[in-house]
């Protein structure tokens, strides 16, 4: 979207620029040995950003390609977006690199849907499942966060029966400080199990349908404390994930709690 020799393309050259000495400084004491060792998931949520196809549908040659890449350990699809009903980015806010990224228009409101097609019923994620593991021939991971046991059963049995059991479970899921469940949803909503009780719940119910050893369960849920992790896995995850804390450091979030409105002090 960017034409050779103008502003939009010197301000994204100049963005880039900066970025990468950000990043030769901060992985300065890494050799080239040790970056060739970085891994990292390729996440894509309702709005299949970066494989959407045409009505929305994932394209699996783009899939394809990104899980190419030696740097990618697994492909991971959120399942849903139910606290916030999907999500309207700002027209404010697609900007030129925003709007390239994303794939879509400048200036305009976009809409993420609350659930893809591709990720509709069990019948679609099941479908979905077996055929992202036979594209990238990598391990294929689910997020979602637990809402009711007997749902959660029933969806693990119709996996489990189709043969298209997840290799790796991220449990998504606050913790108990905002609203249990999501952080997207107002506080006190109550979404869905907080991260805790949720490792307990799909810890057990893989168990009874004897393929807990089958599914690297991951636990989300605000963990800034090491003593949070290791609670987390006692509980039954077999690994931890921290990143809300982190990102937020990182861009300088100060909690203003103004981001729907395009008025984060912060950008």
């Amino acid at each position: 979207q960017f034409s050779d020799g103008s502003w939009s393309e010197a301000k994204l050259v100049a963005l880039v620029d900066a970025l990468m000495a950000k990043r030769d400084k901060l992985f300065a004491e890494f050799s080239p040995q040790d970056l060739a060792r970085a891994q990292i998931v390729a996440q894509f949520g309702s709005a299949l950003n970066g494989i959407r196809g045409e009505h929305e549908r994932v394209d699996f040659d783009r899939l394809r390609r990104i899980a190419a890449s030696p740097f990618i350990a697994m492909t991971q699809f959120k399942l849903k977006q139910a606290a916030k009903r999907g999500a309207k980015v700002d027209p404010r806010k697609v900007d030129a690199v925003v709007a390239a990224l994303r794939e879509i228009p400048r200036d305009k409101p976009f809409k993420s849907p609350e659930i893809a097609p591709d990720l509709d019923s069990y019948e679609s994620i099941a479908a979905l499942i077996a055929a992202a593991r036979v594209v990238t021939k990598k391990p294929v991971s689910i997020k979602f966060a637990v809402g009711d046991a007997e749902d959660l059963l029933a969806f693990l049995r119709f996996l489990r029966d189709a043969g298209a059991l997840p290799d790796h479970i991220q449990l998504d899921g606050r913790g108990d400080d905002f609203s249990p469940g999501s952080g997207n949803a107002p506080p006190g909503a109550n979404t869905s199990l907080p991260a805790n009780e949720a490792i307990i719940v799909a810890d057990a119910l893989l168990k009874k349908l004897g393929v807990r050893e089958r599914i690297f369960l991951e636990a989300t849920g605000d963990l800034m404390l090491p003593t949070e992790a290791v609670e987390k896995l006692a509980l039954g995850a077999d690994g931890v994930c921290g990143a809300r804390l982190w990102m937020g450091m990182g861009l300088g979030c100060a909690k203003v709690k103004a981001c729907a409105g395009g008025n984060c002090p912060y950008g």
